[in-house]
């Protein structure tokens, strides 16, 4: 213990993990995540929890050299999802030829793919459940501890929690009980732990018509999961609505971070969205179009500083089968 005490004594805080791209520049000062923590991640449906997450763990693997496995059942069928997470690592659409701030860029091309095939062939890994395996949470952590052994994972996505079998008993005291063994993962193999979650239906505000912003506590099924989660997130879309003065974009919300230096809790940051590759990109920031796997020398774009912090005045918008690790589904 005195080891750990005067490392930190001498030199200073733990390593917290950011994307460093200037695309996320704000992003950095008010949320990060730390090896041995388990992150939760919520929005409602449609909005770009799922696609928000992908993105982000992409840029970690590319700035910290990382690997990550998903287990995402909802994107079924895998060689889709594949295309998905592609145009966000070669930066264009696999699909055709897509209009963007920059002008006309071209579809993604078949060298293209065999590049993204060749990288994602050592860094993504997607496991899921075949046959007749029933993707219990038993099954998924084993699986986690093979691939971390075979392959040095060092990032797991669980997108979404509802997609995998609860144990039988009290559906809270079941819950509780999974991410405490989510946590206890996490930190026992030093690893990330990122976890997608649905909130409860919530209600649209009678004056605006809009839905509230969902907190960690509104996630279905039980309050741990603002208590047991070392991080929180929430993705919130906006549609654009002169009459309330909204502007079309994507707004992530810190609802958790574990320890103060890793963020801000209640800070916020505007996106767009870019079409073309399904990446985010803070507002005042150039549309990101290049490749990650050329990992070119990013220089920061300079952009208005635009750290949102919640006011209390608008409190009112939150309410209150894989057996060998060969088989792996890797592209």
């Amino acid at each position: 213990m005195k080891g750990g005490i005067l490392d930190l004594y001498e030199n200073g805080l733990p390593d917290t993990l950011s994307p460093k791209g200037y695309y996320f520049r704000d992003f950095s000062k008010i949320f990060s995540v730390m090896r041995g923590q388990l992150t939760t991640g919520t929005g409602i449906p449609s909005h770009g929890k799922s696609n928000f997450t992908d993105w982000f763990v992409l840029n970690l693997i590319k700035d910290y050299d990382l690997k990550a496995s998903w287990f995402s059942p909802e994107h079924s069928p895998m060689e889709l999802y594949q295309t998905n997470l592609m145009e966000k690592v070669i930066g264009r659409n696999f699909w055709r030829d897509t209009e963007t701030t920059k002008g006309l860029a071209p579809r993604i091309t078949k060298d293209e793919i065999n590049k993204y095939e060749e990288w994602a062939n050592e860094k993504i890994y997607l496991t899921g459940a075949e046959g007749s395996v029933s993707p219990t949470w038993d099954w998924l952590l084993d699986k986690f501890k093979e691939q971390m052994i075979s392959f040095g994972i060092d990032i797991f996505v669980i997108d979404a929690f509802n997609k995998v079998i609860l144990p039988k008993g009290n559906r809270i005291e079941m819950i509780n009980e999974v991410l405490t063994k989510l946590t206890h993962f996490a930190q026992s193999n030093n690893v990330l732990i990122i976890l997608v979650a649905h909130p409860t239906k919530m209600q649209k505000n009678q004056d605006t018509g809009l839905y509230g912003v969902p907190t960690l506590y509104d996630v279905s099924g039980s309050a741990d999961f603002r208590n047991q989660t070392h991080n929180g997130f929430t993705v919130y879309r906006n549609w654009e609505n002169d009459e309330l003065g909204i502007e079309e974009g994507t707004t992530f919300f810190n609802m958790k971070t574990k320890f103060n230096f890793q963020g801000e809790i209640g800070a916020s940051v505007d996106f767009n969205y870019c079409l073309a590759n399904g990446r985010f990109y803070e507002k005042g920031t150039e549309e990101p179009l290049f490749s990650l796997i050329d990992s070119p020398e990013i220089k920061d774009k300079p952009i208005e500083e635009k750290v949102v912090r919640l006011d209390p005045k608008i409190d009112d918008i939150f309410s209150t089968e894989i057996i060998n690790p060969k088989e792996m589904h890797n592209f």
